[in-house]
């Protein structure tokens, strides 16, 4: 009885290192699939960051107009 809860217990962990051979392997291409949209990532990281710059800048400008025509209308 005992050496058969031994083989059950050695293809339990046999099971399960096989299990986690696989899922490091799916994680390990998933790594890799991240580390190629990167460059992508960060390029349109910047874009936004830029058109975001650009944005406030010209609600600024709109918001010192704004005030210089309540000035001389008011």
């Amino acid at each position: 009885m005992t050496g058969m809860t031994g083989q059950a217990n050695i293809t339990k962990c046999e099971l399960e290192r096989e299990t986690l051979y696989h899922r490091n392997r799916a994680a390990e291409e998933a790594r890799r699939a991240l580390d190629a949209c990167n460059p992508y990532a960060r390029s349109c990281h910047e874009a936004l960051s830029t058109l975001h710059a650009e944005a406030s800048q010209r609600l600024e400008g709109i918001a010192r107009l704004r005030a210089e025509v309540r000035t001389r209308v008011g």
